[in-house]
């Protein structure tokens, strides 16, 4: 099919040629038409198959699928209740309940059974937890009574402060893991503090007293002990004490307060150098009964002490009645001179067992001291003279009163410009003057 001639009459029909060159075809071609129709036509063939293969809703219903009502209209068919189980269908028989019911039951006693054992078997295996500790605390504390009585006996046998100081002290430093082992007590009259034991690292270490402060003054005024695990330095602060600027610092420590009555006379302390948390509750428990154990040996020593210083001084009272006595009887029997100088001066170096003792009488003609009695280690002279106004025995002579000097001899004789005269006493020096007739003689 060619286009239809549109060239208007009188003009000149275009050049075939020049036409092709400048303008493009309308139509397809004929054999783009032959390719389009055929595949126009394979289309048509597939889609009619596919078409046939396609099942209609009355296939649907055929196969169960749906369902055709009155009207016309299709639903889809429920899906049929499914059969129930041998198992649903014996739950279901009464019969089979029973059993079901019954099997349940035994099965819950039979759980219930366990769950019991189980309990009493937690149980048992606690009380053999709780058993087993109460036998360790059992033990640790019969360790623990067996060293009391055993230092409380050795205690019981001291009288001595120091070896007490020394007893404790050392069995402590064998008992507890502790590197320093210090024990203070503290003197109220002077307000210091001693240290008659005290030992770190194994080395026994002499003390110089010191004031009462810090962490010990904490634990003498409350009574109570003291246990600081870590922080030590913290602690030391809050508790007022310097900062350390000698030795090691402690790591843990424990204070126990030495108590007599109401009162702390000193304390026990325990120093780790190494370990933290190195002090346990028992740990304390025992060092505070040990403490308690040496607070009465302590004080039955100054018991002791004070019964032997009063028997000394009524012994010592009683040597002196009998000297009064017997010098009184002399006296009374009016002997001559020399005899109640030789009786006095015997009775005297007896009674106070002097290295030296002796009689002094000035003589007012001579204005010399003589010494009729005179007894120097062991040695008796009667011959030695001395100027009436050098001296100590002078100035006794001219003051007329006694003069007791137990120590500091020179710095007396230096304070008072007395020049000594003849051998020195080694430690005390006791003179009294003797008055007769209302004058020194």
């Amino acid at each position: 099919m060619f286009p239809p001639n549109n060239t208007p009459a009188g003009s000149t029909p275009p050049n075939p040629a020049q036409q092709q060159q400048t303008q493009t075809p309308d139509y397809l071609t004929k054999d783009e038409f032959n390719r389009t129709a055929a595949f126009i036509r394979g289309m048509n063939e597939k889609l009619e198959t596919l078409t046939k293969s396609v099942p209609t809703m009355d296939a649907f219903v055929s196969m169960g699928l749906f369902e055709k009502a009155d009207d016309g209209s299709y639903k889809v068919k429920a899906a049929p209740a499914p059969k129930p189980t041998q198992q649903q269908q014996q739950a279901a028989d009464p019969e089979w309940k029973a059993e079901i019911d019954k099997l349940n039951t035994q099965l819950k006693q039979r759980d219930d059974a366990l769950v019991a054992e189980r309990r009493r078997a937690a149980e048992t295996e606690q009380r053999s937890a709780d058993l087993a500790a109460a036998n360790a605390d059992l033990e640790q504390r019969t360790a623990e009574l067996t060293l009391i009585n055993g230092v409380q006996q050795a205690l019981a046998s001291q009288l001595d402060l120091q070896a007490i100081f020394d007893l404790v002290g050392d069995k402590i430093r064998d008992i507890f893991d502790a590197q320093i082992v210090d024990i203070g007590i503290y003197d109220r009259d002077t307000g210091l503090l001693h240290f008659p034991y005290w030992i770190e690292r194994g080395v026994r270490y002499p003390s110089e007293p010191i004031a009462l402060f810090g962490i010990r003054k904490h634990v003498m005024e409350t009574r109570q002990p003291l246990v600081i695990n870590s922080d030590v330095m913290q602690d030391y602060a809050s508790y007022g004490f310097p900062p350390m600027t000698w030795g090691e610092i402690p790591k843990s420590l424990v204070f126990v307060p030495l108590v007599v009555g109401d009162e702390a006379k000193g304390y026990i302390s325990l120093q780790d150098l190494d370990r933290e948390h190195a002090f346990s509750d028992s740990d304390v428990r025992l060092l505070s009964t040990l403490a308690a154990s040496m607070s009465v040996a302590l004080e039955n020593a100054r018991l002791f002490g004070e019964t032997r210083r009063l028997l000394a001084e009524t012994e010592q009272r009683a040597a002196e009645l009998e000297t009064v006595n017997r010098i009184g009887q002399a006296l009374g029997a009016e002997l001559e001179l020399a005899a109640l100088i030789e009786l006095t001066g015997e009775q005297i170096r007896q009674t106070f067992a002097a290295d030296i003792a002796y009689v002094a009488l000035r003589e007012g003609e001579s204005n010399l001291i003589l010494f009729p009695y005179y007894y120097e280690h062991g040695a008796r002279s009667s011959d030695e003279t001395m100027p009436y106004g050098q001296g100590l025995t002078s100035q006794i002579i001219m003051s007329g009163k006694p003069l007791l000097l137990n120590e500091r001899i020179e710095a007396f004789e230096a304070q008072t410009g007395i020049q000594p005269i003849g051998p020195r006493p080694n430690r005390t020096s006791a003179c009294r003057s003797w008055l007769a007739s209302g004058r020194s003689a």
